[in-house]
Order: C-alpha cells, then structure tokens, then sequence
C-alpha cells in the first residue's frame, strides 16, 4: 500500500512541477525527463517513501559536517507546526525517497538540477549549503514553494539570497507567475519562498515568530 501511495504522490509532484514550476527551456525538458525516471526509481525501490506527517524536531544530532542542531526540515517543520489546519494548503515535502506528504521534507541536496528548476537554487550555489528541506503546493508550484539550506562554514547568506533572487527573476515561468519573493536569513539557514501574496505573507509571519534572529534579505514583486 505503501509502494503503491508513494507512486501516486510522486506522479503528483512530478506534474506539478512539470506543469507550472519550472522553465521551459530545452535544458529543464531534459531535466524533468530525469527527474521523472528518478523518482519513479526511488518509489519503486522502497517501501518507506511516504513518511508520516510527524512535524516533530529531533535537534539532538546536526546532519554530518553541520554545525547547527538543527537540520534543514526542523526549521520548516517549526514554522509548518505554526500554521492552524485551516491555513495549510495542499503540500508535499522533499523530493523522491524523501517524500511526504503534508508536510515539510529533506531534499537531497545531490539532485542539483532538481533543486534549480524546483526550489530555484542556482546549480552553482548548491556546493555553498550542506542541507536542504522543501514544502511544496501539491496542485501548483507557483502557489506556493518553499525551501530552507544550511549554509557551510564561511558561506554569506545575502550572497546566496542575491544570487536566488537574480536567477528567479530571469525564469520564464507557466502557469502564473508567482506573486511574492521572500528570503529571510535565520540562525545559519536561508529560508526561502514563493507564491501567492497571502500564503506568503502568513509564513513569514510565522517564521519570524518562531525565530527572534530572523533577518529579512529579500521581500518583493516577483513581476
């Protein structure tokens, strides 16, 4: 049962990113098509792809080569678990063998063609973090996606908002053209998202309440 969900909701965000969160250059075509292969490989292969909704943090060990005790999805999760059950929208988190469904996911952090076309992470800066989780809108990527990357010692984090915010600006985008660009830096993590005004707007004020030392980089008109 397992095996067979996972399929269905990797199917799910495959299209969705397909759809309308990605760009329509030859190169993306061709990174879809691999996208498609690798998830359907991963759901095939396991029988954990679907991780129950379970938002809890374990900050008890930091992912290898991390300083923080936090890892990337705790943060999304912290702010996820803010959010009253009328307010969610319809999202998948992670990616392939990360997957889950209601909820913020690990994204693994070596698919970096993936984490370009959907979370809109340059491919260059991906060596720059360790870490990565996403919350993605199940229906429509430019509705709402969301993402968190610990940066490695030494990196700058207005230095890979400035280069996240000039590589969406050039995107062509289908499906609408997502209304708001936010970027906040908080604890040695960027947190990242984009969409629709309000859905927006609601995370960051949940994410600057759950964080006292979150710094706004970037808010803006995507358009």
């Amino acid at each position: 049962m397992k095996k067979l969900l996972a399929l269905i909701l990797a199917g799910a965000m495959l299209l969705s990113f397909a759809a309308c969160g990605g760009n329509e250059t030859p190169e993306n075509e061709t990174t879809t098509e691999a996208a498609v292969e690798n998830t359907t490989d991963a759901a095939e292969n396991t029988t954990d792809a679907v991780v129950e909704n379970d938002t809890s943090v374990d900050a008890t060990q930091a992912p290898e080569g991390q300083t923080s005790a936090l890892a990337a999805v705790d943060v999304l999760n912290l702010v996820w678990a803010k959010f009253a059950d009328d307010e969610k929208p319809f999202v998948m988190g992670g990616y392939a063998d990360t997957m889950v469904d209601g909820a913020p996911g690990k994204f693994d952090i070596s698919l970096v063609e993936d984490m370009d076309a959907m979370l809109g992470i340059p491919v260059a800066n991906v060596a720059d973090i360790d870490d990565a989780a996403s919350v993605i809108h199940a229906m429509n990527a430019n509705t709402f996606t969301g993402a968190a990357y610990h940066l490695k010692e030494g990196k700058d984090a207005s230095a890979l908002a400035s280069a996240i915010e000039a590589h969406l600006a050039g995107r062509q985008w289908m499906c609408g053209i997502p209304e708001t660009l936010l970027i906040i830096s908080v604890d040695g993590f960027v947190v990242t998202a984009f969409g629709a005004n309000d859905i927006v707007s609601n995370f960051k004020a949940k994410l600057t309440g759950e964080f006292a030392s979150a710094q706004v980089l970037v808010e803006k008109p995507i358009a």
